[in-house]
């Protein structure tokens, strides 16, 4: 589990909650959810439509997401880098043996996922994680 002062991540320094108090955290599985495309979020559609809402500082709505969810998954890509890294094959035969929550495989690849890279993760909306990239390159 990060702790609260264990924020997103940037190839610059890490966020702190002081430094923005506007960062929000959100579950691992909500955050997977958007970067690999499987749902995977406890709460369903509406984890990932919140997500990509404070993301883009939008509407949670299925149109908001369907339109803003590319640009938010590339924001979240670069404050989480460790979602590259993810490997995927294995979670591509866990879905074809079967899609829903009560597969036991996805049970033990989310707990997996969760132990090495912790349960909750800090993000910052698109504009602000602009602003901020754009600081540090002055």
């Amino acid at each position: 589990m990060l702790s609260r002062q264990s924020l997103a991540r940037s190839s610059q320094t890490p966020l702190t909650l002081d430094q923005h108090p506007q960062c929000k955290s959100f579950h691992l599985n909500d955050i997977l959810s958007l970067s690999t495309g499987f749902l995977m979020a406890r709460e369903g559609v509406g984890a990932v439509q919140r997500l990509v809402a404070f993301i883009m500082e939008c509407d949670a709505s299925a149109e908001a997401t369907a339109l803003y969810a590319e640009k938010a998954r590339a924001c979240l890509q670069e404050q989480l880098p460790f979602l590259k890294d993810i490997p995927l094959e294995g979670l591509y035969a866990i879905y074809k043996y079967k899609m829903t929550d009560d597969n036991p495989y996805l049970s033990v690849w989310r707990e997996m996922q969760q132990l090495r890279y912790g349960e909750e993760h800090y993000i910052v909306p698109l504009l602000r994680w602009e602003r901020r990239k754009h600081s540090h390159k002055l």
